[in-house]
């Protein structure tokens, strides 16, 4: 198994423009945009190395993304637990973005479970901070994500993202799933 490391995105350590997920949109974000944002203070970027040091950059295994959204009530109708809050817009941490290098996909390291977990355990440990947020927000960009995401028990929202839906997992499960 291949040791990684979880790191804020630092352009002067981090190798970006050799990634590739298989996906130019996701690709394009990490080598163009998630600096720049992070800068600015819009989204936080966060980076898996290997865990040996080596000189020069780092190449990228995977990465995610994290910034505050919101969500309201009546975008999961079926929700109970949702229904006791109030109707105004509630704070949520959107996974803006996540991607793992094709190299990682598809191995018995199960990266991207991996990175999504850390995701979802960054997002945790942001509300448990804050004190602020009640789900975390994900837009799939294709098929394959939207499967994936609802494999780890993200719903559906109603709320429309080109032809899928946003997808939503309540802080409690984030909790329950970590077993904090």
């Amino acid at each position: 198994m291949v040791k990684l490391v979880l790191e804020q995105l630092n352009r002067s350590r981090h190798e970006r423009t050799g990634f590739d997920c298989g996906n130019d949109e996701v690709n394009n974000f990490l080598r163009k945009s998630a600096n720049k944002l992070q800068i600015q203070q819009a989204s936080q970027t966060y980076v898996l190395v290997k865990e040996e040091q080596t000189a020069g950059l780092q190449p990228i295994v995977g990465f995610f993304t994290l910034t505050y959204s919101e969500i309201r009530r009546e975008e999961t109708p079926s929700d109970e637990e949702m229904k006791k809050f109030p109707r105004f817009p509630l704070p949520a941490i959107r996974l803006a973005w996540l991607g793992v290098d094709s190299q990682y996909q598809n191995t018995k390291d199960r990266i991207g479970a991996a990175v999504l977990l850390l995701a979802l355990g960054e997002a945790y440990r942001i509300v448990s901070n804050s004190g602020l947020g009640v789900a975390v927000i994900v837009d799939p960009l294709t098929k394959q994500s939207d499967s994936f995401f609802k494999k780890y028990g993200f719903q559906e929202m109603e709320r429309d993202f080109g032809n899928l839906k946003s997808l939503y997992i309540r802080m409690t499960t984030v909790k329950d799933m970590l077993q904090i």
